[in-house]
């Protein structure tokens, strides 16, 4: 089976590097997250470990709420201000 051509190459001697905006779409699409949003992904594959995938992403009204809401009910403040 021929790779898809947005990943061949040029000429088969001289390898092209893939940039993301030609795979990152699709990526996003098969992992069933918005690609408009989706900043950065990591696949971690280690030799007898759990695959991890990490995914950074741009928080909208839609996906984060009201932050300043959530805060404020937790009470939520910096550690030095709790320290002694």
């Amino acid at each position: 089976m021929d790779p898809p051509s947005h990943l061949m190459t040029d000429t088969p001697t001289k390898p092209r590097p893939v940039t993301t905006q030609e795979v990152g779409a699709e990526l996003c699409n098969a992992l069933g997250i918005n690609p408009d949003t989706t900043r950065a992904i990591t696949i971690n594959f280690t030799a007898g470990d759990t695959v991890w995938i990490d995914i950074t992403t741009i928080g909208t009204d839609q996906t984060t709420g009201n932050i300043i809401d959530i805060v404020t009910r937790y009470n939520l403040v910096p550690a030095e201000a709790t320290d002694g």
